[in-house]
């Protein structure tokens, strides 16, 4: 379970973002779970429910992972959508609902992994001024731990995207794990956007992270800098 606020309208398009899944063993070389969404930014506001489905291969020291998401949503936008205390009446300029389609293939391996994916490559919902709510994006995800000690190890990740109109990101994150990862520290640069730091934690089945980016974009002055928190828990295998 996941909230994610964000102020930046500039990069991301997307100031709140809420996200529940959960994710279950289909045999032994299948996945699938069940995705909830829902985005807002201004007066336009999405919902979609997703239910992501991946078949692993193995290889001798590594494993090739192909992942399809399907689900629908919806997305709409109402120009009186505020907390206002004039009684505005609920309008709806703009709505549709159609089926959204996400795809990646992953390698990954004891201390690797690379991946490429895209989101809604069925194309880009309605268009809210200059830009798109909901984009086609394209991904490249890769990362390596190297070990320098007996429990000590640095783990170094990129992550690069694009989308149809050509709007290139390019993240890069630097994680110093500690006591095989029981105890981590994070440091990272998201290109002309923000400055990363982060800290996490595990303890048994329990793993807290608390992530901090501070603003270096356009929208410095008037964006407030962004805090995320995120708890999670693995649960045992069913026999």
């Amino acid at each position: 379970v996941g909230s994610v606020l964000n102020d930046d309208l500039d990069n991301l398009q997307i100031p709140l973002h809420n996200l529940v899944s959960a994710e279950f063993r289909l045999g032994k070389r299948m996945n699938a779970g069940l995705v909830y969404n829902s985005n807002a930014i201004g007066f336009a506001r999405r919902y979609s429910v997703e239910i992501p489905i991946n078949y692993t291969f193995d290889f001798k020291k590594s494993r090739l992972s192909v992942g399809l998401s399907v689900g629908f949503e919806q997305s709409y936008v109402r120009p009186f959508y505020s907390t206002s205390p004039y009684p505005y009446p609920y309008s709806t300029l703009i709505e549709s609902m159609r089926i959204d389609l996400d795809f990646g293939v992953y390698w990954y391996g004891e201390h690797h992994y690379i991946g490429v994916a895209t989101t809604h490559f069925q194309g880009s919902a309605f268009i809210i001024e200059k830009g798109k709510f909901i984009r086609n994006n394209y991904y490249l995800n890769a990362g390596y731990q190297f070990e320098i000690f007996k429990k000590m190890a640095i783990y170094p990740i990129l992550e690069l995207r694009t989308d149809e109109n050509s709007i290139f990101q390019m993240k890069f994150i630097n994680y110093f794990q500690f006591a095989n990862d029981h105890f981590s520290l994070a440091a990272g640069y998201r290109l002309n956007d923000a400055v990363l730091a982060g800290i996490t934690g595990r303890l048994s089945r329990f793993k807290l992270a608390y992530f901090y980016a501070f603003n270096t974009n356009k929208l410095m002055n008037y964006a407030t800098n962004k805090h995320e928190i995120r708890l999670s828990y693995n649960l045992p295998r069913f026999q």
